[in-house]
């Protein structure tokens, strides 16, 4: 990814904190010489290891589950929010015009391992701290013992 330096934002806080506010990932895999992409609410650790640790849950039927079997690593994208620039918009425009139009976005790149991991303990944990973190502003918020015990 092209970034100029002067954009560079280096400061884990800040990093961690827009992984955070924007869970929803772009995960992208490599199976077989094709590039696979899902998107995937990630729950994120930042106690664990150097960088932290992104978890996920996917479903059993969901074609990304065998695939993780095979991945080497992954790539998984955070976008907060973003915005098209006009030329018009700044000041050396009317001066020299030696201005472009441009895209202003906030997005945070990882690099990292694709595990999956099969423990139903561990799957529910991650699952209904998931679940927890989105239906917080809910009115009602819905449970997991909301849904029948087999599914």
């Amino acid at each position: 990814m092209y970034l100029p330096t002067h954009f560079l934002e280096e400061n884990e806080d800040e990093l961690f904190r827009l992984m955070l506010n924007y869970p929803l990932g772009s995960l992208v895999i490599i199976n077989e010489g094709e590039i696979e992409a899902n998107h995937i609410s990630f729950e994120l650790d930042s106690s664990m290891g150097e960088l932290g640790v992104l978890r996920a849950h996917i479903a059993k039927a969901h074609p990304l589950f065998s695939l993780l079997d095979q991945a080497k690593s992954a790539y998984v994208i955070f976008q907060a929010e973003q915005s098209y620039i006009s030329p018009r918009w700044y000041e050396g425009k009317q001066r020299h015009h030696r201005v472009v139009p441009t895209w202003n976005y906030r997005v945070v790149h990882v690099k990292g391992m694709a595990r999956r991991i099969d423990d139903e303990k561990y799957l529910r944990g991650v699952l209904a701290r998931l679940t927890r973190n989105h239906e917080v502003m809910q009115e009602k918020p819905w449970r997991m013992t909301d849904a029948p015990e087999d599914f």
